[in-house]
């Protein structure tokens, strides 16, 4: 650490937090003052170099239709099997609740904190589901190996299926 000392003189302190010792030097030398003069210049050169124009207002372009962007809440999905962690497949009727499913997709067990986060609400979720009549699915391009570890770690109990070419995610 170095400080302004009265006059012309620098006062240097050094500390090692190794072995809990300060040494101080008086004046530094002449070759010591010219290459911290040296680093500040370099300092200030990579800070100029460094500056970044100021953020651009984004450009407000047409936003994405979302009526168009996949199934709409209350339309039919057709029909699919799907393999679910435990190996097992699972059609879209057998996920069905008296009163329909929800079916979520999502990105990945294995990666996406959003997704595991989002999977857990859903598991403490679930019995309101079913009092409300609703199977409960999600939906992932993620392996049955990935998807049952995930189970496992996090007490999931319903159906995750695997679509690892993700053919019906993409339907």
């Amino acid at each position: 650490m170095i400080s302004p000392h009265h006059g012309n003189g620098v006062k240097a302190e050094m500390r090692e937090y190794d072995n809990d010792w300060v040494r101080e030097a008086g004046q530094l030398m002449p070759s010591q003052k010219l290459s911290i003069a040296a680093l500040f210049v370099v300092c200030l050169e990579l800070a100029a170099s460094a500056r970044v124009a100021p953020p651009q207002a984004p450009s407000v372009g047409a936003l994405p239709d979302v009526g168009k962007l996949g199934p709409q809440v209350g339309a039919r999905v057709p029909d699919f099997t799907l393999v679910d962690q435990q190996g097992h497949p699972r059609s879209l009727a057998s996920l069905m609740g008296p009163q329909g499913l929800m079916l979520v997709f999502f990105r990945s067990a294995d990666w996406c904190p959003y997704c595991r986060a989002q999977l857990a609400e859903l598991q403490s979720r679930i019995s309101d589901l079913k009092q409300n009549g609703l199977g409960l699915a999600a939906v992932s391009y993620d392996s049955v190996t990935v998807l049952a570890d995930f189970t496992k770690r996090r007490g999931i109990t319903f159906p995750l299926l695997s679509d690892p070419g993700s053919a019906i995610i993409k339907r």
